[in-house]
């Protein structure tokens, strides 16, 4: 495969200490191996990161793994199966596009739930997820109606709204 597909398992060694960006976002991987993989190898973690998720691997509902303290640009994009992500608590930044999706897929994300330690949202990190109903959490970013996200950082995003999302 050269360019976009499908990859059934992907492993990197341990001596990789950063990648910018998801190297495998136009590739459906169904798992990861090796020392860098999440334990339930639906991850590529690096230093703390997630970087990267298996986009093919079926899975409807995601916790993101113990230890992982921020989302990585494009980690989850062409994501089609999952439903309901849980950010678990201690990951305190989300980096732009992590869960950005595709307009040719037919994205089914519908429940977003983020952690109170969460403190960067970066630009379009849910861009083109039209299916989300709601954001749940006890998080400075979501607004009273579940729906709004509102952000405050370096990308002097003031309110992004429904509108957002189309």
């Amino acid at each position: 495969v050269l360019f976009g597909g499908e990859l059934l398992k992907v492993g990197l060694p341990k001596t990789i200490t950063y990648i910018p960006g998801n190297p495998f976002q136009l590739y459906k991987v169904a798992s990861f191996e090796g020392e860098l993989a999440s334990e339930d190898k639906l991850s590529l973690i690096i230093d703390g990161t997630l970087v990267a998720f298996a986009a093919g691997s079926n899975v409807e509902e995601y916790v993101t793994p113990e230890g992982v303290r921020a989302i990585g640009p494009l980690s989850f994009y062409r994501n089609t199966t999952l439903k309901k992500i849980v950010i678990s608590e201690g990951v305190t930044k989300i980096r732009s596009e992590a869960f950005m999706c595709d307009v040719s897929d037919d994205t089914k994300l519908e429940d977003v739930y983020l952690p109170s330690t969460l403190d960067t949202l970066d630009f379009y990190a849910f861009a083109r997820c039209k299916k989300i109903k709601r954001f749940y959490g006890d998080n400075k970013f979501i607004g009273s109606d579940g729906y709004a996200l509102f952000v405050d950082n370096y990308n002097k995003c003031d309110k992004l709204v429904k509108e957002y999302f189309a």
